[in-house]
């Protein structure tokens, strides 16, 4: 199935976006008020880019109020190959990466991975909730 992506075309992961079109590995939901349930430590995206050459990457994220996300490993890999590896700080809304000539051809799918290491409120607050929670990922979009 292609999923066609424009060179600028926000992917939005908010209620009423089309993220859903992109995902092929279920289990990171849609973000609620700054963060996201999650039953995988990654999530996977599917893309054909309409677009050729050098590029990046750009993701935003929803600010998390939760202390304890300040450090969290957070890793962007696009087509197998890791683009991103650092420490994720919760206040940084933010991240844009230079893809180079990793990108595949149009007719090609090309697959982006976001990883990081889900925590439950019960391992940031002492809540009774061991639900876990990814990064939330409010937008996607790559820029030439």
């Amino acid at each position: 199935m292609l999923r066609p992506l424009r060179a600028g075309e926000r992917i939005s992961f908010g209620c009423g976006g089309r993220a859903s079109r992109f995902i092929v590995q279920p289990g990171w939901h849609v973000p609620e008020e700054k963060h996201c349930w999650t039953a995988r430590s990654a999530a996977l995206f599917a893309f054909n880019p309409l677009f050729k050459g050098d590029a990046f990457l750009h993701l935003e994220f929803f600010v998390l109020s939760e202390r304890s996300w300040a450090d969290t490993q957070l890793a962007i890999a696009l087509n197998n190959r890791t683009i991103f590896d650092a420490n994720y700080r919760s206040s940084t809304d933010r991240v844009a990466v230079r893809v180079g000539q990793i990108l595949r051809a149009p007719t090609d799918i090309n697959i982006l991975t976001i990883y990081c290491e889900p925590r439950s409120p019960h391992d940031l607050t002492g809540s009774g909730d061991t639900r876990l929670l990814g990064i939330a990922v409010k937008n996607l979009w790559f820029e030439q």
